[in-house]
């Protein structure tokens, strides 16, 4: 799973009336806020080993 679907998946589950367009916005903005560069927005999260699944979780907010 790339990291704007991670960022994107809790705006989409919990706020229905939200336009794509306005999610993709709002991802961009976190992203930006945490200092991640809007190019990482398809980079695909591989875990290897339990602390990067954990880590993973944790992004996902479970």
């Amino acid at each position: 799973m790339s990291i704007g679907r991670i960022i994107a998946e809790p705006l989409s589950e919990h706020r229905s009336g939200m336009s794509r367009q306005t999610i993709d916005t709002r991802v961009r903005a976190m992203m930006a806020r945490v200092g991640l560069r809007e190019q990482m927005i398809n980079t695909a999260i591989r875990t290897s080993s339990r602390a990067g699944s954990i880590s993973a979780s944790a992004l996902r907010g479970r």
